[in-house]
């Protein structure tokens, strides 16, 4: 399939202020072999859209051989080796606030009828929620551009892990890995996906967050419409695992105090007669119960990240994208 290639750099090196810039629409031409298949969700039940919540596991998993391994034998030792704090000044500790801002740009992929599209109100919301649940660590996501782009369906309808994944954010991706790129349109079965920052050096201009458009706040995707899947996404991409990464096996997600789940939250047998929050959820740990409120976990009732994921945010940004 033909797609427009936008070269924006000159553009890009302009933004140095706070000022939200509406870059160019773009308007894919239309490729008359292209069939657009049905809508993701159309026939899903409550059941399928709570286990089809995010694809950010299927992206690592899709990684080559050398840099999977090198993904998975991530300890939190590696984020204090002395190589890694080599990096750091004597005022920037792992743990200390870096104080980074974090420019934010925004594709949003749309039909010609307008289905995709929304006012840049919604996305300030989502916004404010990254910036209010990350408030401690020093980030502050700075939304700077907004893009949107028309076409057919050949990106707005996109897979995870798919050819049509990699044009995109290929063609449409801006600045470079402290640069927090977002997408978002019908994209099928999952409500989002993200990438990891250590593996940015295989991504490069695949880094980024791709949403649904109906989890971003007030969408239409019932229990997921909060805008929690975005903070969730940006989570990974600020180097956090789910709540149940490798189960009941070390290292878990990695975060000792995150007690470990055994499988995602959304399988408990009472998940939904307790509204999507079955907070007597057993952990690996005997007498103590998971942690079902935590955003990187796949409850309905995510509100909170722990003291030690948000130090992890901070010390895996200095030992991956840098200062």
């Amino acid at each position: 399939m033909k797609f427009a290639t936008v070269f924006l750099s000159s553009i890009l090196s302009a933004f140095t202020i706070a000022e939200l810039v509406h870059l160019p629409d773009v308007i894919i031409p239309k490729d008359p072999n292209y069939k657009q298949p049905p809508s993701s969700f159309a026939k899903f039940d409550a059941k399928k859209q709570a286990a089809h919540q995010c694809a950010t596991q299927n992206i690592l998993n899709a990684l080559p051989n050398g840099f999977a391994s090198t993904s998975r034998r991530l300890k939190n030792d590696y984020y204090t080796s002395p190589a890694v704090l080599s990096n750091l000044t004597a005022a920037e500790t792992v743990n200390a606030p870096i104080h980074k801002e974090v420019q934010v740009y925004l594709n949003i992929m749309h039909l010609e009828n307008g289905e995709g599209n929304y006012d840049d109100q919604v996305f300030w919301k989502q916004i404010d929620l990254l910036n209010a649940h990350f408030q401690g660590t020093g980030f502050t996501f700075n939304w700077v551009g907004v893009r949107r782009i028309q076409d057919n369906g050949y990106y707005y309808n996109l897979q995870a892990g798919s050819d049509a994944e990699k044009q995109m954010k290929e063609t449409f991706y801006m600045g470079d890995k402290k640069v927090l790129n977002f997408y978002t349109g019908n994209f099928a079965q999952y409500n989002g996906w993200a990438t990891f920052p250590h593996d940015y050096n295989y991504w490069q201009k695949r880094d980024g967050v791709c949403l649904h458009r109906d989890v971003l706040p007030g969408g239409k995707r019932e229990n997921y419409n909060n805008g929690i899947t975005g903070v969730h996404e940006v989570g990974h991409w600020l180097g956090l695992y789910h709540t149940f990464q490798n189960g009941c096996n070390p290292p878990g997600d990695e975060i000792d105090s995150t007690p470990p789940n055994p499988d995602p939250t959304h399988n408990d047998p009472n998940f939904f007669n307790t509204n999507g929050c079955p907070r007597n959820r057993d952990s690996c740990i005997g007498g103590i119960k998971v942690d079902v409120s935590n955003i990187m976990d796949y409850s309905w009732c995510r509100d909170h990240f722990n003291t030690d994921q948000l130090q992890r945010t901070m010390d895996v940004w200095w030992a991956t994208r840098g200062a």
